[in-house]
């Protein structure tokens, strides 16, 4: 089976954080995204074909990030107004209602990110079947440690990502290794996210020595096959 899994909050994002939401009244504002969600929803199961769907949401503060770093995407309420905090509120809360009339599974965990769930029901669906394939549909940088043979991306911006040109789409070299992605972005840090990486460390340094990190790993993984 072919399966299609939408990242939800980075759809909504995609069509809220290219403007200033605070410009526009509720009622245009929910109008305006009703119409593009649906449409982008119904665009991508006419290009996947997809035999199931299902839409992952974030819900909530990720309390385990948290609570290993205190930083972790502490910068982003800042830049909202109590005004756009409310609209944000009242529009989500809508969406999620017009998303549950759709016959698909719409699935979201309290205090837990997308990416997790995603990863969770990946994993769950091979055992079901092990030669189900899975397109992610998200801009999402995190969801690149779950690309595989049977897992390819579908970057709203980059198009098509899979295990063969991942490092082309984010520049970077050929030898880096998808599997060790979440390492080497704890090296570099997440400016996204607020989160410091190692000083003077950035993806360039990170992909040129990640042949010799990649072999550490794979010597690490050996011993407990």
């Amino acid at each position: 089976m072919k399966y299609l899994i939408i990242d939800w909050f980075n759809l909504v994002k995609r069509y809220t954080y290219s403007q200033d939401i605070s410009d526009l009244d509720e009622a245009e504002l929910i109008s305006s995204l009703t119409i593009n969600l649906i449409n982008k929803i119904t665009e991508l199961i006419n290009e996947f074909k997809p035999d199931m769907l299902y839409i992952c949401s974030d819900n909530g503060y990720n309390r385990r990030a948290t609570a290993i770093n205190s930083d972790y995407k502490s910068d982003r309420k800042k830049f909202k107004s109590l005004t756009e905090e409310e609209k944000e509120k009242s529009y989500i809360e809508y969406l999620k209602k017009v998303i549950y009339t759709l016959p698909f599974p719409f699935i979201e965990v309290k205090n837990t990110e997308a990416d997790l769930i995603v990863h969770i029901l990946i994993r769950y669906l091979k055992r079901l079947d092990d030669k189900a394939k899975f397109i992610i549909t998200t801009s999402d940088s995190d969801f690149i440690q779950l690309l595989n043979d049977d897992v390819i991306i579908f970057d709203w911006y980059k198009g098509e990502i899979s295990v063969n040109n991942w490092y082309v789409k984010y520049k970077l070299d050929a030898w880096f290794n998808h599997r060790n992605y979440a390492i080497a972005k704890s090296i570099v840090g997440d400016k996204s996210d607020n989160i410091k990486g190692i000083y003077n460390w950035g993806w360039k340094k990170v992909s040129r020595l990640f042949n010799i990190i990649d072999k550490i790993f794979d010597n690490a993984i050996a011993r407990y096959v």
